[in-house]
């Protein structure tokens, strides 16, 4: 996979801004943020995530790493495998040195990214600001972070201050990369959609036709705490499914009464489920990749409302086909 991301580094592709290499750091741990670039990035990568990681991507085709031990260690393997011919010319690991505060070890990554002494490229003639791709929203967490990230943060801020460097957005190039799937993935995305559809018809349908054939009372929050828990633990619906391997994507949203958010912040409220017209969003996560579905239920649906839905309907249906 980071073959590709090479290649593309190598044609000066749009997608990376002009930027002449890639910082794509990795800050600390935070399970409320599943979804940030560099936590799928490291998956995607690596099938493991490595918080407070320096990653420097040249054009050149080396990787410079900086990290603790145990990450290095982890990272050996691959460093020392590469496939002859590979576009990656080399691995470097570059170990954490808190003796130094990792002094030697910027000054290191400082040099290979292209910096002089006041940040900006050696070669650079025209004296225009070192273009460094970085996913920058994550930024300002990472400068805070401490760790190996918190002092390199602080000295991509001095000399932008300088205007020695100008980070640029690669996260949109990230995206672009990462959506090009290979089989394995594939076969995880399918997973993914056919958790999810089961999970909408063995547990959130079925739930919905006990409590309207009963004539039962169930608030919004209820049906989405209830289809939450088998996205959690799909042996409630007698699927073999690895729990470590499943979550959910996001917390469902069960919406009805004419009170009708299409929003994805969305919130499932404490109104009762009334019995007319039925919006149901949800997603299952496998193994890191989501999938998303959403229903419109009709409980005996006035005609208008019937035809009104077909309309819309073929609008989408026409729309796929264009």
């Amino acid at each position: 996979m980071l073959l590709l991301l090479i290649l593309l580094l190598y044609r000066e592709t749009p997608i990376w801004n002009s930027a002449h290499c890639l910082l794509l750091h990795r800050g600390p741990l935070n399970d409320d943020e599943p979804y940030l670039k560099s936590v799928v990035l490291h998956q995607w990568l690596f099938g493991y995530e490595l918080p407070d990681t320096i990653l420097l991507l040249k054009q050149d085709g080396t990787l410079w790493i900086l990290a603790a031990k145990k990450k290095c260690e982890f990272l050996r393997k691959a460093a020392d495998s590469i496939p002859e011919g590979s576009p990656i010319q080399k691995i470097h690991l570059l170990l954490r040195n808190k003796e130094d505060n990792n002094a030697d070890n910027y000054d290191t990554l400082w040099t290979e990214a292209g910096f002089s002494e006041n940040g900006s490229s050696g070669d650079n003639k025209e004296n225009k600001p070192h273009a460094v791709g970085s996913i920058v929203k994550e930024r300002a967490n990472n400068a805070t972070s401490g760790g190996i990230l918190g002092p390199w943060e602080e000295r991509i801020d001095e000399a932008m201050e300088k205007k020695a460097i100008e980070l640029v957005d690669a996260a949109p190039g990230l995206a672009s990369v990462m959506s090009i799937k290979d089989d394995d993935e594939q076969d995880l995305m399918k997973k993914s959609s056919v958790l999810t559809n089961k999970v909408m018809k063995h547990g959130c349908i079925r739930k919905m036709e006990e409590v309207i054939d009963a004539e039962q009372s169930i608030t919004h929050e209820q049906l989405a705490a209830h289809v939450e828990e088998i996205l959690e633990d799909p042996s409630k619906i007698n699927l073999k499914v690895p729990a470590d391997d499943v979550a959910s994507c996001y917390y469902p949203i069960v919406q009805s009464g004419g009170k009708y958010d299409l929003r994805i912040s969305a919130q499932s409220s404490s109104d009762a489920l009334s019995h007319d017209i039925i919006t149901v969003s949800l997603g299952a996560r496998y193994r890191m990749y989501c999938s998303n579905i959403a229903r419109t239920f009709l409980v005996d649906p006035p005609k208008k409302v019937s035809e009104t839905y077909e309309i819309l309907l073929e609008v989408q249906r026409r729309a796929c086909r264009s």
